[in-house]
């Protein structure tokens, strides 16, 4: 963490009843409750390494004194944003409620809650926000019906090639509309939607199966176990295996 980072936090906090950095603690070391506390300028003072799994941070040091809009597209970010700002506008915590956008674009919604973080003085210096995901029903990532057949395609065909010509053709539209649609509609472009549903694949399975990590990396679209390692620790922080033990140590 670097000097600025730590002074950010270090701000924060002395604002704050000591009880707050104690959650901090307690909801950092949560396996399966993702945690973030920001301060009123959006701005994150303390995250759980679980968090930074489902939203592809590469560790909660790496996102110190980081706001919404460093880390996610424009889309979801503002989405992001607006909560946190409802909730320290109105000072009314948002509780329990269910979101289908989520940060790595999953087919999972997730439940949750916000709160606001009062300072020593009486005034909301920032929000506290916990969620899990939602499995009583599987929900889509489309957040407009027009691109429903095309996820669909993607989701379902995870293990084979993809390419973005393909899709762009049986959309009926040029490749530099598909794109343009594609980023605008769903927040991030073709290429990295498939990687990430390709590494939402891989993770369910390194949680729920025993397969080895080359069997995985096939199964998933990848084109073999050096390729897939190099992906998942670039964008999950750690390699498949390390990613299996920690989780499996969790699972009921």
């Amino acid at each position: 963490m670097t000097k600025r980072q730590k002074g950010i936090q270090k701000e924060f906090f002395a604002k704050c009843d000591l009880n707050v950095a104690m959650l901090a603690k307690v909801f950092g070391s949560l396996p399966n409750i993702a945690f973030y506390i920001k301060d009123a300028e959006g701005r994150i003072v303390a995250i759980n390494r679980y968090n930074c799994e489902l939203c592809n941070i590469p560790s909660p040091d790496a996102a110190i004194g980081k706001r919404s809009s460093d880390l996610f597209p424009r889309a979801y970010a503002d989405f992001c944003m607006a909560r946190d700002r409802e909730v320290i506008a109105t000072g009314k915590p948002i509780v329990n409620r269910r979101y289908a956008k989520v940060a790595n674009l999953s087919a999972s919604a997730n439940i949750l809650s916000i709160h606001p973080v009062y300072g020593l003085d009486g005034t909301i210096v920032g929000t506290i926000c916990t969620y899990h995901r939602d499995a009583t029903a599987p929900v889509g990532p489309v957040w407009e019906d027009r691109f429903d057949a095309i996820l669909e395609k993607i989701n379902a065909n995870i293990a084979k090639p993809l390419s973005v010509e393909k899709l762009a053709a049986e959309a009926g539209m040029s490749v530099s509309n598909f794109q343009r649609m594609f980023m605008k509609i769903i927040g991030v472009r073709p290429g990295r939607y498939i990687i990430q549903q390709r590494l939402n694949a891989a993770c369910r399975l390194l949680e729920s199966s025993d397969l080895g990590i080359y069997d995985i990396a096939l199964a998933t679209g990848f084109c073999d176990r050096s390729h897939f390692t190099k992906i998942f620790k670039s964008w999950r922080g750690m390699a498949p295996g390390s990613y299996r033990k920690i989780h499996r140590a969790v699972s009921p």
